[in-house]
Protein backbone atom coordinates (compact mmCIF):
# COMPACT_ATOMS: atom_id res chain seq x y z
CA UNK A 1 0.00 0.00 0.00
CA UNK A 2 1.60 3.18 -1.42
CA UNK A 3 -0.34 5.75 1.27
CA UNK A 4 0.45 9.56 0.91
CA UNK A 5 -1.33 12.15 2.38
CA UNK A 6 -2.38 15.44 1.76
CA UNK A 7 -1.72 18.62 4.27
CA UNK A 8 -3.43 21.83 4.39
CA UNK A 9 -2.37 25.07 6.42
CA UNK A 10 -4.14 28.68 6.57
CA UNK A 11 -3.51 30.96 9.51
CA UNK A 12 -5.92 33.15 10.96
CA UNK A 13 -7.98 33.78 14.24
CA UNK A 14 -9.83 30.58 15.83
CA UNK A 15 -11.83 29.56 19.01
CA UNK A 16 -9.77 26.99 21.06
CA UNK A 17 -10.47 25.08 24.29
CA UNK A 18 -11.64 22.52 25.68
CA UNK A 19 -15.16 21.74 23.31
CA UNK A 20 -17.05 19.04 23.76
CA UNK A 21 -16.16 16.12 25.88
CA UNK A 22 -13.64 12.89 26.22
CA UNK A 23 -10.27 12.86 25.97
CA UNK A 24 -9.95 14.68 22.41
CA UNK A 25 -12.50 17.89 23.75
CA UNK A 26 -9.61 20.14 22.99
CA UNK A 27 -9.73 21.63 19.18
CA UNK A 28 -10.17 24.56 17.23
CA UNK A 29 -13.03 25.73 15.40
CA UNK A 30 -13.74 28.80 13.25
CA UNK A 31 -13.97 30.43 9.65
CA UNK A 32 -10.39 29.66 9.35
CA UNK A 33 -10.30 26.18 10.61
CA UNK A 34 -12.75 25.52 7.36
CA UNK A 35 -10.41 27.76 4.80
CA UNK A 36 -7.46 24.72 6.11
CA UNK A 37 -9.46 21.88 4.93
CA UNK A 38 -10.39 23.78 2.17
CA UNK A 39 -6.44 23.70 1.72
CA UNK A 40 -5.90 19.84 2.23
CA UNK A 41 -9.18 18.87 -0.33
CA UNK A 42 -6.15 21.22 -3.01
CA UNK A 43 -3.62 19.82 -2.00
CA UNK A 44 -1.52 16.93 -4.10
CA UNK A 45 -1.06 13.59 -2.39
CA UNK A 46 1.87 13.77 -1.07
CA UNK A 47 1.83 17.70 -0.86
CA UNK A 48 1.66 20.69 1.57
CA UNK A 49 -0.82 23.29 -0.21
CA UNK A 50 -0.65 27.04 1.66
CA UNK A 51 -2.94 29.72 1.68
CA UNK A 52 -2.32 33.38 1.15
CA UNK A 53 -2.12 33.95 4.70
CA UNK A 54 0.24 31.37 5.36
CA UNK A 55 2.35 32.38 2.85
CA UNK A 56 3.25 35.91 3.82
CA UNK A 57 3.64 34.43 7.18
CA UNK A 58 6.83 32.07 5.95
CA UNK A 59 8.39 34.19 3.19
CA UNK A 60 11.68 33.93 3.21
CA UNK A 61 12.00 31.19 5.35
CA UNK A 62 10.29 28.12 3.05
CA UNK A 63 10.02 27.53 -0.53
CA UNK A 64 7.10 27.84 -2.34
CA UNK A 65 5.64 27.66 -6.15
CA UNK A 66 4.34 30.29 -8.08
CA UNK A 67 0.96 31.44 -6.85
CA UNK A 68 -1.93 29.49 -8.35
CA UNK A 69 -5.91 30.21 -7.91
CA UNK A 70 -8.32 27.57 -7.42
CA UNK A 71 -11.94 26.61 -6.92
CA UNK A 72 -12.29 25.59 -3.37
CA UNK A 73 -15.87 24.74 -1.82
CA UNK A 74 -18.44 27.51 -0.71
CA UNK A 75 -16.46 30.25 -2.44
CA UNK A 76 -17.81 32.18 -5.32
CA UNK A 77 -14.15 32.99 -6.80
CA UNK A 78 -10.84 30.85 -6.82
CA UNK A 79 -8.53 31.96 -4.21
CA UNK A 80 -4.55 31.99 -4.30
CA UNK A 81 -2.80 29.41 -2.99
CA UNK A 82 0.82 27.85 -2.86
CA UNK A 83 2.49 24.55 -2.62
CA UNK A 84 5.73 23.89 0.18
CA UNK A 85 8.64 22.98 -2.07
CA UNK A 86 10.51 23.17 0.68
CA UNK A 87 12.31 24.73 3.91
CA UNK A 88 15.14 27.51 2.86
CA UNK A 89 18.71 26.41 4.70
CA UNK A 90 19.54 29.77 5.01
CA UNK A 91 17.15 31.38 5.81
CA UNK A 92 18.67 32.59 9.49
CA UNK A 93 21.59 34.53 7.64
CA UNK A 94 19.12 36.65 4.95
CA UNK A 95 16.60 37.55 7.80
CA UNK A 96 16.52 41.16 8.17
CA UNK A 97 17.47 42.17 11.60
CA UNK A 98 17.43 45.96 13.01
CA UNK A 99 21.11 47.17 15.06
CA UNK A 100 22.44 44.88 17.60
CA UNK A 101 22.54 46.70 21.21
CA UNK A 102 25.11 45.19 23.75
CA UNK A 103 27.02 41.51 23.49
CA UNK A 104 29.73 43.66 22.60
CA UNK A 105 32.23 41.50 24.39
CA UNK A 106 30.62 38.06 22.82
CA UNK A 107 30.46 39.30 19.44
CA UNK A 108 34.20 40.14 20.37
CA UNK A 109 35.03 36.82 21.22
CA UNK A 110 33.42 35.11 18.32
CA UNK A 111 34.51 37.35 15.95
CA UNK A 112 38.15 36.47 17.39
CA UNK A 113 37.16 32.77 16.73
CA UNK A 114 36.47 33.59 12.98
CA UNK A 115 39.90 35.23 12.42
CA UNK A 116 41.27 32.39 13.51
CA UNK A 117 39.53 30.00 11.47
CA UNK A 118 40.25 32.27 8.30
CA UNK A 119 44.15 31.62 9.20
CA UNK A 120 43.21 27.47 9.24
CA UNK A 121 42.72 26.97 13.43
CA UNK A 122 38.76 25.91 13.32
CA UNK A 123 36.60 25.59 15.98
CA UNK A 124 33.70 24.81 18.02
CA UNK A 125 31.42 27.27 19.52
CA UNK A 126 28.79 26.66 22.08
CA UNK A 127 26.07 29.11 22.83
CA UNK A 128 23.98 28.91 25.58
CA UNK A 129 21.87 30.65 27.97
CA UNK A 130 18.26 31.26 28.95
CA UNK A 131 15.39 31.43 26.52
CA UNK A 132 15.36 34.90 24.90
CA UNK A 133 18.19 35.72 25.98
CA UNK A 134 19.50 36.43 22.31
CA UNK A 135 21.42 32.99 21.53
CA UNK A 136 20.31 32.80 18.26
CA UNK A 137 20.10 36.62 17.05
CA UNK A 138 24.24 36.37 18.20
CA UNK A 139 24.84 33.01 15.99
CA UNK A 140 22.75 35.16 13.09
CA UNK A 141 25.04 38.48 13.37
CA UNK A 142 28.32 36.00 13.15
CA UNK A 143 26.89 34.88 10.40
CA UNK A 144 26.03 38.07 8.64
CA UNK A 145 29.95 39.35 9.87
CA UNK A 146 31.50 36.16 7.63
CA UNK A 147 29.18 36.70 4.54
CA UNK A 148 30.07 40.22 4.32
CA UNK A 149 33.69 39.23 4.54
CA UNK A 150 33.10 36.56 1.49
CA UNK A 151 33.52 34.23 3.69
CA UNK A 152 30.98 30.55 2.41
CA UNK A 153 28.39 30.31 5.37
CA UNK A 154 26.16 27.28 5.42
CA UNK A 155 23.18 27.10 7.90
CA UNK A 156 21.16 24.45 9.21
CA UNK A 157 18.97 23.68 12.58
CA UNK A 158 17.54 21.25 14.35
CA UNK A 159 13.86 20.57 15.83
CA UNK A 160 13.36 20.33 19.30
CA UNK A 161 11.82 16.72 18.89
CA UNK A 162 15.28 15.77 16.97
CA UNK A 163 17.48 16.57 20.00
CA UNK A 164 18.02 13.20 21.42
CA UNK A 165 19.48 11.95 17.98
CA UNK A 166 22.68 12.14 18.28
CA UNK A 167 24.54 14.04 14.93
CA UNK A 168 20.79 15.15 13.56
CA UNK A 169 22.31 18.30 12.92
CA UNK A 170 25.36 17.65 11.98
CA UNK A 171 23.49 15.10 9.31
CA UNK A 172 21.70 17.73 8.66
CA UNK A 173 24.95 20.36 7.52
CA UNK A 174 26.48 18.05 5.24
CA UNK A 175 23.30 17.41 3.62
CA UNK A 176 22.86 21.38 3.26
CA UNK A 177 27.26 21.67 2.30
CA UNK A 178 26.89 18.38 -0.07
CA UNK A 179 23.57 20.20 -1.88
CA UNK A 180 21.62 16.56 -1.11
CA UNK A 181 19.09 18.92 1.29
CA UNK A 182 15.88 17.50 0.89
CA UNK A 183 16.74 14.08 -1.39
CA UNK A 184 15.51 10.68 -0.21
CA UNK A 185 18.62 8.94 1.52
CA UNK A 186 20.06 6.65 -1.42
CA UNK A 187 20.11 9.24 -3.75
CA UNK A 188 21.83 11.53 -1.48
CA UNK A 189 24.32 9.18 -0.85
CA UNK A 190 25.15 8.45 -4.75
CA UNK A 191 25.34 12.48 -5.39
CA UNK A 192 27.61 12.96 -2.24
CA UNK A 193 29.46 10.41 -3.46
CA UNK A 194 29.64 11.66 -6.74
CA UNK A 195 30.66 15.30 -5.57
CA UNK A 196 33.22 13.96 -3.05
CA UNK A 197 35.29 12.24 -6.44
CA UNK A 198 34.64 15.63 -8.09
CA UNK A 199 36.41 17.34 -4.91
CA UNK A 200 39.16 14.75 -4.79
CA UNK A 201 40.07 15.23 -8.84
CA UNK A 202 40.27 19.19 -8.04
CA UNK A 203 42.50 19.19 -4.74
CA UNK A 204 45.90 20.14 -5.93
CA UNK A 205 48.33 17.63 -4.64
CA UNK A 206 51.73 18.00 -3.00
Amino acid sequence: MDLQLRVGLNSGQVIAGEIGSGALGYTAIGEQVGMAQRMESVAPPGGVMLSASTARLVDGAAALSEPESVRIKGADESVPVCRLLGMRQDRTVRRAESNLVGRRWEMNAVEGLLDRAIDGHGAVVGVVGLPGIGKSRLVRELSATASARGIEVITTFCESHTSQIPFHAVARLLRVAFEVEGLDTPVARDSSQALSMLWYQQAPRS
